[in-house]
């Protein structure tokens, strides 16, 4: 299987840095690199929306809460 790398797409608006969407965000299989591009997607925009997130494993959930 092909390794995705994510995609940060800033919404569409009248405030640019307000919001972005990442795509190929796999919780289940979250590594150091993703949490970071998350985190700092976050920081960056204020608000991220996971695209296409069905059926994620109570695993992957817990990990997206943080610690």
């Amino acid at each position: 299987m092909a390794v995705k790398t994510l995609e940060v797409r800033p919404l569409d608006g009248p405030h640019p840095q307000f919001g972005a969407e990442i795509y190929n965000v796999d919780l289940d299989r979250l590594n150091d690199a993703d949490f970071e591009t998350i985190r700092n997607t976050l920081y960056n925009y204020h608000v991220v929306v996971l695209k296409n997130q069905e059926g994620v494993s109570p695993k992957g959930t817990a990990s997206s809460k943080g610690p």
